[in-house]
């Protein structure tokens, strides 16, 4: 999974939102590099990849939008949640003022040498390795639905999530064991952090990778005590 809905890089966000009683309701419209446009709600944020999420951040800058702060604490609580679980700092840069201080400079140039450190430097790859094979898998959606992404069910007991074509489908517990390092890694950090019905799968997830880390393979730590969930 390379944690991309698309491979074109988002250029520009609008944003707009109403008040219905106690609702609230924000809508998003994304527009990418080829020109092409997409509406949405925020609450679809988490199904987009880390990159994107980066992207996000940078387009909403240019925001005049009432609701922009509502949009940027989601995508903070997105992208922080990763880097955290990771032990990684956040890609997000301080306030105009630190960044001046600190760099000695606030040109276009030295914005853009930023940025382009944060993409290479938070890319796919760099976080969680190459894409896994996940072939030896049984990754077919059981009976019944509609499902989405991040929901767990009992009979048979797993998670639902999206592989690299953005197509829907389901991890089963039972076979955790015979899961390669790398999708594991998915599972934790992209998928079950995200929710806390997941809890008892990261719980399962970890006992594994500590199984594994007994038996020689190198685990990173942050999978045998990943934190308890914080987004949902």
């Amino acid at each position: 999974m390379d944690y991309r809905s698309d491979i074109l890089p988002i250029s520009a966000v609008t944003i707009s939102g109403r008040k219905k009683k106690d609702q609230l309701s924000v809508t998003m419209e994304i527009t990418r590099e080829d020109g092409t446009q997409k509406a949405l709600y925020v609450s679809k944020l988490e199904g987009f990849g880390f990159t994107e999420w980066i992207e996000f951040w940078d387009a909403l800058k240019k925001s005049k939008s009432t609701y922009r702060g509502y949009v940027e604490g989601l995508l903070k609580a997105l992208i922080n949640r990763v880097t955290s679980v990771l032990n990684l700092p956040s890609p997000i840069p301080p306030n105009p003022k630190k960044l001046k201080r600190k760099i000695g400079s606030s040109s276009s140039e030295d914005v853009a040498i930023i940025r382009n450190e944060t993409s290479i430097k938070f890319s796919r790859d760099a976080l969680f390795g190459p894409p896994p094979d996940l072939s030896v898998l049984d990754l077919s959606l059981p009976p019944g639905g509609p499902f989405q992404a991040g929901q767990v069910i009992d009979h048979p007991y797993g998670i639902f999530f999206r592989d690299d074509d953005e197509e829907l489908r389901f991890q089963r517990v039972s076979e955790i064991p015979i899961c390669p390092l790398n999708h594991l890694k998915d599972l934790l950090c992209l998928w079950c952090d995200f929710f806390p019905a997941a809890e008892k799968i990261k719980e399962i997830i970890s006992q594994e990778s500590l199984e594994r880390r007994q038996k020689g393979e190198e685990i990173p730590e942050y999978m045998i005590n990943p934190p308890k969930s914080s987004y949902s």
